[in-house]
This record gives structure tokens, sequence and C-alpha cells, in this order.
């Protein structure tokens, strides 16, 4: 059973989807504040979740703050963003600082549980009903990735990388040399279709490609194809 925990200074909201997250197979864990929330993901004793879920609009720190102070102390446990600000800029800042994904709080809560599980089912192969050989290492050049245990390795050094783009990278690696579909590789790695104007792939792929840079070897490498996607390209 996944754990969640749902980060939302509302109550009511919190109670009533943690009613259906419940019932659909999740344990969820609430809290109401920024400053709760670090404190609980920051201590060690706590049990960890598989997921967070957090809605950006809190008094402060707001969920952008914590979101922030997550990523820049490394906690990669996988995060979904909760928004009611209909505004583009605010999603495609929470991609830039590190989230996974984000749901809008409009959405369904059937929309948000698929989208929790497909978090989870990325973050955690073993969580799911079998492992097949897409959970295998891969390895191309000094690069190799153990989806097993999250892991990714350039020339000897540790990459850190948010569950999502683990995830793209993989899909990339797995298909190297093939132009990718935008909607394929969403779909793969994302767990979900492109909607119109929806730039979060483009967000995940431009933070892989800045964080590979470091090797002079893996400076673009991953390039855009027009009217395609993206490919993974390999030396010879």
């Amino acid at each position: 059973m996944a754990r969640i925990l749902l980060i939302d200074d509302d109550p009511d909201f919190c109670d009533l989807l943690s009613t259906y997250l419940s019932s659909q197979g999740f344990e969820v864990d609430t809290l109401h504040g920024g400053k709760e929330a670090l404190e609980r993901l920051a201590d060690p004793d706590a049990d960890r979740p598989d997921a967070v879920c957090l809605d950006l609009m809190m008094p402060a720190p707001n969920g952008l703050d914590v979101l922030t102070r997550l990523r820049t102390s490394e906690n990669w446990i996988p995060l979904l963003i909760l928004t009611a600000n209909t505004d583009e800029t605010e999603r495609i800042v929470s991609l830039e600082v590190g989230a996974d994904d984000f749901v809008a709080k409009t959405a369904s809560p059937r929309e948000l549980a698929a989208r929790l599980k497909a978090l989870v089912r990325r973050a955690r192969p073993d969580m799911s009903e079998r492992q097949n050989d897409s959970e295998k290492p891969v390895r191309i050049e000094e690069l190799m990735l153990v989806p097993s245990e999250r892991r990714a390795d350039l020339d000897g050094t540790s990459v850190s990388l948010t569950s999502t783009e683990f995830g793209v990278l993989h899909y990339l690696m797995r298909h190297a040399g093939t132009a990718i579909r935008k909607e394929d590789l969403s779909v793969a790695a994302l767990g979900r279709s492109l909607s119109p104007y929806d730039r979060a792939l483009d967000v995940h792929v431009s933070h892989i490609r800045k964080k590979l840079s470091v090797h002079p070897n893996w400076q673009d490498r991953i390039q855009a194809v027009r009217g395609v996607g993206y490919q993974l390209l390999v030396s010879g």
C-alpha cells in the first residue's frame, strides 16, 4: 500500500480527499501547514511517504517555499502539486523548482488518484504487480540507470533526478537513437497524455539536459526533433 502525505491548509478538503484516496488503496497522512510539513519530512524517524501531494496556496511557508526547500535539500520524494490557480506561469515555476507533476484543484479526485498511482509506480517499481525487462539496469557509455534503485550514475558520479526526470531519461535511453513522439514520451514517463500548450515534458527534458551537461560527452545528447519530439543521440 502506497503512503501519501497530503499537505493542504483546508481541513475539510483534506478530509474529503483522504476519504477518496483511502478508498483507492492509499494510506493517507495529512498536514495543514508548510512548517510542520518540512519538519515531518526532515524527521528521520517519521514514516517516509511514497509521494507528497502539496497545495501551493498556503500561508507562509507556502507550497512553493516548501517545494524549494525540499529540492534544495535533495529530498527527492515524488511530489505532485495541487493548484487552484489557472495561470500557467505558476505551474511552470513549480516544475522548474522540481515538482514531478501538477493537478488543478478543479480536477476530479479520480484524476488525482490516477496521477498519484502513476507517480508512485514510476518511483517504486517494486510496488508494481511484476517487474519486467524495463526494470533492468541500462547503460549507454558513461551513463547508467538502475530502475530498481531509482539511481543514475554518470561516469561514476551520482546524478540527482526527480522521479519524473528519471522516467523520461529511462525511456529515452531504452529507445536511444530513435525519435520519440512527445505524446508517447508523456504517456510512458508522466503517466498521462499531453494537453494543449502543456509544457511539463519540455521542462523536465530541459532539467535533464542541464544535469547531464556537466559531462563533456553528454552535452546536447538529447535533441528536439522538429514535428516529432525528442531523441537521445548515440555515438558512432
